[in-house]
């Protein structure tokens, strides 16, 4: 303790405590990591018989069939896309048209209950 008293009994054995479970948890580390260090030094795998390997070739008409699927597939989002946003902007317009409608029938609303007071 650097504040200049004097450390008592009881501090000293919290600090014993605290050194002992230190102490034990390296332990526990070494007996779960331990292993870590043999596997370091293993040196990489050797095993090149895969890089010299052949690519896999497709026949023409393969590649044909996954050309037009492909343009399929663009076409078809495209489409998706272009009914996206209509629905979006029609969606948008539709609440805008509901917001109008509420706040005309709420005008209205508060015209007849003024006009009842009044009565």
């Amino acid at each position: 303790m650097s504040s200049g008293k004097k450390m008592s009994k009881e501090d000293g054995e919290i600090l014993a405590n605290a050194d002992d479970a230190t102490k034990n948890h390296t332990a526990e580390e070494d007996a779960l990591y331990g292993d870590l260090e043999d596997a370091a030094a293993a040196p990489a795998s050797s095993d090149t018989s895969g890089v010299n390997k052949r690519p896999v070739l497709y026949d023409q008409e393969h590649v044909d069939k996954l050309k037009h699927q492909v343009n399929q597939l663009r076409a078809e989002n495209q489409v998706l896309k272009r009914n996206m946003g209509t629905l979006y902007r029609t969606a948008k317009a539709e609440l805008q048209r509901k917001d109008t409608d509420v706040s005309r029938l709420y005008s209205q609303l508060d015209a007849a209950g003024a006009a009842a007071t009044m009565s």
